[in-house]
């Protein structure tokens, strides 16, 4: 009887031996006409001349038109001439502020400007600080301002923020920000800021 096992555990570790070989030996040969592909379409492109700055200006002539078939049948929501961003802080040092953008449509091989862009600050930007209300005291406000609203329209409607005056030396690289300015920021590499809002984090 031990024989029989012994012999039987032998056969299995032989098949598994074989099948880890023949797996190995797939994957070997799958690896190499991958790469033997790859390599073919390279010399192609190379073949019919095209550079790498003949595929970038082919990718910017597809965005740009799928971009522009998209705005014509009301499919991309979105201002073509913004006058504010949002975006995250990296840099607020000696060498000015930087702000890597998140909201703008502007895709940097295609447009020609990154997404991080310097902020210009003038004696005149104002700067904020915003923190959230809880959903309790928004809701109160709320309320209020839907009795008050049925007769008398004049007073702005509640926000679910408390702004603070802030300066320049409150904002912290990570920091959420909102940009304003009075020039269109959508491809502006420089924006000269009205104001600047710190966001609720």
């Amino acid at each position: 009887m031990h024989t029989k096992i012994t012999s039987y555990s032998r056969y299995i570790l032989a098949v598994l031996c074989v099948s880890v070989v023949f797996t190995t030996i797939a994957l070997i040969a799958l690896n190499a006409a991958f790469q033997q592909r790859n390599f073919g379409s390279k010399l192609q492109l190379s073949s019919s001349g095209c550079t790498d700055n003949d595929l970038q200006m082919a990718f910017g002539s597809g965005y740009q038109a799928a971009r522009q078939n998209l705005m014509d049948k009301g499919l991309l929501i979105g201002e073509l001439d913004p006058k504010y961003l949002t975006g995250v802080v990296t840099k607020n040092d000696d060498s000015g502020l930087f702000v890597m953008q998140t909201s703008l449509d502007s895709v940097p091989a295609v447009d020609g400007v990154e997404d991080e862009r310097q902020i210009i600050i003038s004696p005149t930007t104002k700067f904020y600080s915003e923190t959230s209300k809880s959903s309790e005291d928004f809701a109160r406000e709320l309320e209020a301002y839907a009795k008050i609203s049925l007769t008398e329209n004049s007073n702005p409607a509640p926000l679910p923020v408390i702004k603070k005056a802030a300066t320049l030396t409150d904002i912290k690289v990570g920091d959420k920000v909102k940009i304003l300015s009075e020039q269109s920021v959508r491809f502006a590499p420089l924006i000269q800021a009205t104001q600047i809002n710190i966001l609720p984090q």
